[in-house]
């Protein structure tokens, strides 16, 4: 079996247990992948069950490669979120407390969404300590195809949520974005103890912070952005920095 994947062995499993044969006697090899970012991780193991399918009962090799247009109609891309949000914080910008309700578009069928899922709640809180936090998360479902695994597995999405929070509480406070940030990322000695009870170390994201805010010439540049907004007619102009934290 030839197969244009990231994961060889799942090719081999998912073939071997279509085949009815034992997992010794299939053999995956990847020639050449291209572009994949974790597009190629499970979905390969589709077209490779109907081509051994094909092959197994002509008694013939057999070959199935998608054009695009039906490549991109048939594998799954990146999991759509909906993130609702509760959210408890000091007038300051400390945040207090969240509650998160994450939905998943799984598709057609679970893929790896259970997996990103997982990182997607362990990623809610990205670089900030949350004295108390509630998450809960669902996969819906959809009459799409399987969405599957993409760059960052999960972790973006909830990292975009607690920074569309932190913008929120910048907002409504009048202060900086950079300040609530800063406010918020986790301790060195105290508040660096993330959702799921484990001690953040190599805790240099405060220091960081500090140093990148001297070193870009940032209050500078947010004074020129906030003049620029407050003339122009036509478009808007931002500026952020953004703190991650991610696991590997």
């Amino acid at each position: 079996m030839y197969s244009s994947t990231q994961h060889t062995t799942e090719v081999q499993d998912v073939v071997a247990e279509t085949l009815g044969l034992g997992f010794h006697q299939v053999v995956c090899i990847c020639r050449r992948m291209g572009g994949a970012f974790g597009g190629k991780e499970s979905q390969a193991g589709i077209p490779a069950i109907m081509a051994a399918l094909a092959a197994s009962r002509t008694g013939r090799p057999a070959r199935l490669i998608y054009d695009k247009d039906s490549d991109m109609r048939v594998t799954g891309k990146r999991h759509a979120y909906l993130a609702r949000y509760r959210v408890a914080h000091s007038e300051q910008g400390q945040i207090l407390a969240v509650k998160f309700d994450f939905f998943s578009n799984g598709g057609a069928f679970a893929d790896l969404s259970t997996s990103i899922l997982e990182r997607t709640m362990l990623h809610a809180d990205n670089a900030y300590y949350i004295p108390h936090i509630d998450i809960h998360a669902a996969i819906c479902r959809t009459n799409l195809p399987p969405n599957t695994a993409f760059r960052g597995f999960g972790g973006p999405q909830g990292v975009a949520a607690i920074e569309h929070i932190v913008q929120e509480i910048a907002r409504r406070t009048g202060r900086d974005s950079y300040d609530v940030r800063q406010l918020n990322c986790y301790g060195i000695e105290e508040r660096n103890t993330a959702p799921y009870g484990q001690i953040i170390t190599n805790k240099l994201l405060p220091e960081i912070m500090h140093r990148l805010r001297g070193s870009s010439d940032y209050d500078r540049r947010r004074v020129e952005v906030d003049d620029f907004n407050r003339t122009s007619r036509t478009h808007l102009r931002g500026l952020a920095m953004t703190p991650v934290k991610f696991g590997i």
